[in-house]
Formats: structure tokens, sequence, C-alpha cells
């Protein structure tokens, strides 16, 4: 094969992978919790959605944080408080994936993000309970029972892939690994009650969270398995954004280009 035609076939595939790129779905908030004092909770993402901190203290070093700063909670107050606008929030059955780094000092109903309305399958509210974590629907829970020991900082990554229905679709991964299938004692219809506020620190209904959050991420999309692993074993990182990787690409058709000259 000739140089021209290896050329060729390289641009034709870089192009391919520029179209895939241009598909996926951006971040739409990422908080570092690295801020130190204040009570502004900065958005590093593009979209600039800053929080507020209403309760809950400042740490800056690693422990108790995982990566920069966090935030320890301790089971009063109203946690931090975002407020998205409206239309950001996935709603109803949207794909969407949240995560974050989540140490819990108790187990029963400390809620570490959330958002939503009342009614069965209408809250997205996570709590650390007992020895797992549990999705609050508003009409009942699904939990995962994973053995989860108190103290101990897990990444935690929430995935409502494309195809979900009821709260029992949602998936919930540990430290990169899918957990197995929960045990569901409701299995309602997922319809996320659209919403302009995202907490962090306490869910939609109170309860608050009593322990450390760090680097939390919301995507409007469905993370990958390969993705939330890379997430994990690289604290602080992020999936890279569509635009970010479509201007590598076609940085590399350019230089191929430029060689073919």
């Amino acid at each position: 094969m000739n140089k021209k035609l290896i050329c060729e076939s390289i641009v034709a595939v870089m192009m391919l992978s520029v179209t895939a790129m241009q598909s996926q779905a951006a971040i739409i908030g990422h908080w570092k919790l690295d801020d130190g004092s204040g009570s502004v909770v900065d958005d590093s993402s593009v979209n600039d959605r800053d929080g507020v901190l209403n309760s809950g203290t400042w740490k800056s070093t690693v422990p108790p944080a995982k990566v920069g700063g966090a935030i320890e909670f301790t089971s009063s107050g109203d946690g931090v408080s975002v407020n998205m606008g409206a239309g950001v929030l996935p709603s109803g059955n949207a794909e969407r994936t949240i995560t974050a780094w989540v140490r819990s000092d108790a187990s029963s109903d400390k809620k570490f993000f959330g958002y939503g309305g009342s009614g069965a399958g209408r809250t997205f509210d996570w709590v650390v309970e007992g020895t797992g974590i549990w999705l609050r629907h508003g009409g009942g829970q699904v939990k995962w029972d994973f053995g989860y020991t108190l103290g101990t900082m897990m990444h935690v990554a929430i995935v409502v892939p494309i195809d979900a229905a009821n709260v029992g679709d949602v998936k919930l991964y540990i430290d990169g690994s899918e957990q197995a299938a929960p045990n569901i004692n409701n299995n309602s219809v997922l319809d996320t009650t659209a919403a302009t506020s995202f907490y962090i620190g306490r869910g939609f209904s109170s309860a608050a969270f009593d322990g450390i959050v760090d680097d939390v991420q919301f995507y409007d999309t469905a993370l990958s398995d390969q993705d939330i692993s890379s997430l994990a074993a690289n604290p602080g990182a992020t999936v890279p954004e569509p635009a970010t990787m479509t201007l590598l690409a076609l940085g590399g058709l350019a230089m191929l280009r430029r060689r073919r000259k």
C-alpha cells in the first residue's frame, strides 16, 4: 500500500471518529469542591453553574479529600444548592450520569446528592443506608447492598441508561465496577420531575449527609463502563468533551494533510 493510500485511509478513519465524537454529550456541571473558603461552590465546566454552600466545612487536605479539596457535611443544614436553570437537569427517564467521591460517617438515610420532585419514581435522591447505597425515588427505594464500611472513601457513579424504564434499570458503579442487580421493593416507573435545583450534601428531600463529598460530575449521557473505570482510576479527571476531542482529531487531520503536500 503506497503512502498516499495509507494517508487517505487514516484521514477517513479520523473523519469517522470526529463524527462519532460530535454525537457525544457534554458535561453539564463539574464541582471540584476545591474552593477552600467562602460560600461559592465553583463549577469548573464551561457552563459556569456555581453552587451555594449553605452548610458544610471546606477541607483542603488529602485525606479527607480524595483530590484537592472537599466538603465535610455533618447531618444538618441544606448542604450545597445549585440553580441549574430550566431544562438542564435530565428528567423523566432521560439518560444521565452523576459521579462523585463519597465517604459516609453514618448509615441511616444520609443523602449525598439528588434532585427531582414528590411521588413514586419522581425523586432522584441517593443515600448511604446500612451497608450499601439506596436510590430513594419518592415511593420506595432501590437497594444495592455491597458491604460498605463506614469511613471509607469510594467512587460512586450513577448511570441511567438510554433504555431505562423503571427505577430498577438505574445502574450503580462503586470504584469503577458495576454492582449486582439491586433488591427492588418498589418497581416504579422512572419519571424524574423536571427541576432547576441540584443538591450536594442532601437530596430533594431533607436528611443531610454526614461525611465527605468530593469532585461531583454530572453528564447528560450514560457514560460507558470504560469511562467510569477511567474516572475511578484517575481522581479529578473528566471524560473529554466532544469539542475538545474534535479539535484534537481535526489537528491530526491537518498534520496528515501537510505531510502529503
